[in-house]
């Protein structure tokens, strides 16, 4: 695997689709493609082999953009801080592609409170998770469940889980990977008035909840992508600042996704909470608050949540 030299650090277990459908050892070691990043995946006896594209680009202008005479690409997660500079460079697009931003047709300022503690531990420091768990107690007692909380880890979600079982007996708590499958405690959280949900990865995006029953949005931490992950570290080193380049929109639309999830209809009304102080602490914060929608932001102390 001498190939790829500077990325055998970040071969680890990491679950992805492979990306080639002639991958194999012979293709990896003799004739390895510089435009590709290849890692192994498992332990023991079970091993699984992946292969990624470094970049896009140059796929979709072959087999998509050439192929026809006029492409509609949307989204509602397209633009970060206002632009679609990040999606067009992604994508390869060139700088004369025509773009429209079409409004939402939700009135967040009325419908959505976003709520930004100024006050909280960095996300790095491990006081943080304390602290996380002490406001997530109170603020599912306060909402009486009707709360979704998103993750970045499966560490952080079960000892939420734990603390959240012993704090708030009156409310019954739901974890992903913990109380069933996605699915099945997705329509519990429906069905039970006083349910709060825990969830991460695939929660971030495509569920819907409609009405009371999501009345909370917590998010933990802002949604950077883990540097060990094969592709986002051979991605980031062929970029000169991988970080704003790279990391910083992949997260932002991460967190556009996960702020989707409040509301759903015209008739919805909620709050959201990042309880993540890079938000107002860091200059790239800001790229955050402006790429999410116009919600009602309340800047305030951790104990007034």
């Amino acid at each position: 695997f001498s190939s790829r030299r500077r990325h055998t650090r970040y071969w680890r277990d990491w679950s992805s689709d492979v990306c080639s459908s002639d991958l194999s050892l012979t293709r990896i070691l003799a004739a390895p493609d510089d435009t590709e990043v290849y890692w192994i995946s498992g332990a023991g006896r079970e091993m699984t082999m992946h292969a990624a594209p470094l970049a896009v680009d140059a796929l979709l202008q072959s087999n998509l953009y050439e192929q026809k005479s006029a492409i509609i690409m949307t989204s509602a997660t397209i633009q970060v801080g206002g632009s679609f500079r990040h999606f067009r460079n992604r994508l390869g697009l060139p700088q004369d592609t025509m773009v429209l931003e079409v409004a939402s047709p939700f009135d967040y300022p009325n419908q959505a409170l976003l709520l930004v503690p100024r006050d909280l531990p960095d996300p790095t420091s491990p006081a943080h998770g304390m602290v996380v768990q002490d406001i997530l107690a109170g603020v599912a007692s306060a909402m009486n469940g009707r709360t979704l909380v998103l993750f970045t880890s499966y560490a952080s979600l079960r000892a939420a889980h734990e603390h959240l079982r012993e704090m708030t007996p009156h409310l019954t708590i739901l974890g992903q990977g913990i109380d069933g499958p996605r699915s099945v405690i997705l329509d519990r959280f429906r069905a039970t008035p006083n349910a709060v949900l825990l969830g991460t990865n695939s929660f971030w995006e495509g569920i819907d909840v409609v009405g009371d029953a999501l009345s909370c949005l917590v998010i933990v931490k802002l949604p950077f992508t883990v540097p060990s992950d094969p592709v986002f570290a051979a991605r980031s080193d062929l970029l000169e600042d991988s970080f704003m380049q790279l990391a910083v929109p992949q997260a932002v639309l991460r967190l556009k996704q996960g702020f989707g999830r409040l509301i759903r209809s015209a008739t919805d009304r909620g709050v959201v909470a990042i309880l993540d102080s890079r938000l107002v602490k860091r200059r790239y914060g800001q790229t955050f608050l402006d790429s999410l929608p116009p919600a009602t932001i309340v800047h305030c102390g951790a104990r007034e949540l």
